[in-house]
């Protein structure tokens, strides 16, 4: 961790692992007693203690889209005294709200979270424990500056007369290749306003950069070519403004949606270097050996600051917008293809979703990224589901996600003269669609791509990474083999479910069964 003083003048460190309650997990917790992979909210105060027992060193407690308990600090240090008397919330661990967005979402819910932090921080002090256990919130789904110092305002005028902490601290989550223009202006307007309207001092700034919605917005590669363009923005704004940046990427164990787990720790670092905090979802900790997780996160906590920055220039950052706006181009048409009045491969991934993926958290209604108030460029407003039901229903068809729109972005690509950029900007794109390639089932695809143009497109797609890449599609391990025998299992039983309960339930079989062998749900 990196030692810095926060707006209010208390030391902090940046913690460089942050466990999230994403529920991408297969498996179940190595600590729960129960039969099935569910964790309720009742859990998740355990599961913040036991993230921290693996090394952790920040959990994120996520308030949007799901029902959080505000009472959390005074329950961890009453049910675990003698751990977090030794380890301080908010001086060696970190618990970080992520509150929801009050311009995308309606209701008043964002205030409890600014009654919960003075309460708790006042509670635990009069208990002789850190006085500032809370004081950083997430935003998602940021788009300017004014949201940013909207937040500020709210706290303070939530909590009239004396408040702990004075200021928040206010992590701005950045989710889109369309807000990479954004991100300079973004800080520089949180900086200034916060000087301007309350005389304070910005001392650091935490930016944080989604990598999952991105990719189910706009696809793999734009996803990832966001990620490294926001580092490079986060970067340039720390030298032009002489304020430090720490930023934060988010990243799930399948490669769709950032591809860091356990045993992928040093082509991650690789991939996206210069962020100094990542998030550990549920599959990593949940879907491999609880020591392997240990050791991960220990190489995180090793690896991930020591790697530097890369800043582009403004050639490359052109090159980067327009790589994304190739690849991103033909998997947004491809998903939201309309053919005789319905799509046919959004209504197909949302029935297979809502119906046979299993939840493993109690959340509130809150849709994937084309809808909660988003729509795709050109396209009617389509509620996809979350982007992890969306990865595994797409997996359950045995038809990767990352796949999508590949094919025909690197023939652009190539007709543009940038695959060479690409692949400088991405240099394990080819591992990433090999490793994508080993689930694909043949025979489930020839099945679908024969019923429409949609998802013969993505047939295509799959025929040309299998020639960029040099590699068969299909399995390579007996793993890969179970995987894609669950998958047929799947796509046999979708044929005839006709609103069978008892399909249905043998098709959520199939779907955790295949999970747990590629080691995440979504």
């Amino acid at each position: 961790m990196t030692s810095l003083t926060s707006i209010s003048g208390h030391a902090r460190r940046i913690p460089t692992t942050m466990a999230t309650q994403h529920p991408d997990n297969a498996n179940k917790p190595w600590w729960s007693d129960r039969s099935d992979s569910r964790l309720t909210l009742e859990m998740e105060g355990e599961e913040a203690f036991r993230n921290f027992s693996l090394g952790v060193d920040e959990t994120m407690w996520d308030n949007e889209g799901k029902h959080a308990d505000y009472g959390i600090g005074l329950k961890l240090v009453e049910t675990y005294q003698d751990y977090f008397t030794e380890h301080q919330i908010g001086r060696d661990v970190y618990i970080t709200y992520r509150i929801p967005n009050r311009w995308k979402q309606k209701g008043g819910i964002h205030r409890h979270v600014f009654t919960a932090i003075a309460a708790e921080n006042e509670t635990l002090a009069s208990y002789g424990f850190h006085s500032h256990a809370f004081f950083e919130v997430i935003l998602p789904f940021t788009e300017d500056a004014f949201q940013l110092l909207g937040v500020q305002m709210d706290y303070v005028l939530n909590n009239s007369g004396k408040r702990v902490p004075e200021y928040l601290e206010i992590i701005p989550l950045i989710e889109g290749p369309a807000r990479l223009n954004d991100i300079q202006n973004i800080l520089d307007g949180y900086v200034q306003g916060m000087k301007r309207i309350w005389n304070t001092d910005v001392r650091y700034v935490r930016p944080f950069a989604a990598r999952s919605d991105p990719a189910m917005d706009s696809g793999l590669v734009a996803a990832d070519l966001f990620a490294i363009g926001s580092g490079s923005e986060f970067e340039r704004f720390a030298q032009r403004s002489g304020i430090p940046v720490y930023p934060i990427i988010g990243a799930g164990s399948c490669v769709f949606r950032g591809g860091l787990a356990p045993d992928r720790i040093d082509d991650f670092v690789r991939k996206y270097p210069g962020f100094r905090t990542v998030t550990v979802q549920s599959a990593f900790r949940y879907d491999y050996a609880e020591e392997a997780v240990r050791e991960g996160v220990q190489r995180l906590n090793e690896k991930l600051p020591e790697t530097a920055p890369r800043v582009l220039d403004d050639r490359e950052m052109t090159n980067i917008l327009d790589l994304m706006d190739i690849f991103s181009t033909p998997y947004k048409a491809t998903v939201t293809q309309r053919e005789q009045g319905r799509m046919p491969i959004a209504d197909t991934i949302i029935e297979v979703a809502d119906r046979f993926i299993p939840s493993h958290r109690e959340r509130a209604g809150h849709t994937g990224q084309f809808g909660y108030a988003r729509n795709v460029e050109n396209a009617d407003a389509v509620e996809l589901p979350r982007a992890i039901k969306y990865v595994a229903a797409f997996m359950a068809l045995g038809i990767p996600p990352e796949l999508i729109g590949i094919g025909r972005g690197l023939e652009a690509a190539r007709e543009r003269g940038l695959v060479e950029d690409l692949e400088r900007f991405v240099p394990l794109l080819r591992s990433d669609l090999t490793r994508a390639l080993r689930y694909v089932n043949d025979d489930t695809l020839a099945y679908f791509a024969g019923q429409n143009e949609a998802w013969a497109k993505i047939r295509e797609d799959i025929t040309m990474v299998a020639d960029y890449t040099g590699e068969k599609p299909g399995p390579q391990t007996a793993d890969e083999v179970r995987h894609m025998n669950h998958t047929r299992n799947f796509v046999e039983l979708l044929k005839r479910y006709d609103g069978n309960p008892e399909i249905a339930e043998e098709m959520t079989d199939e779907v955790i069964k295949a999970a747990k062998r590629r080691q995440y749900l979504g």
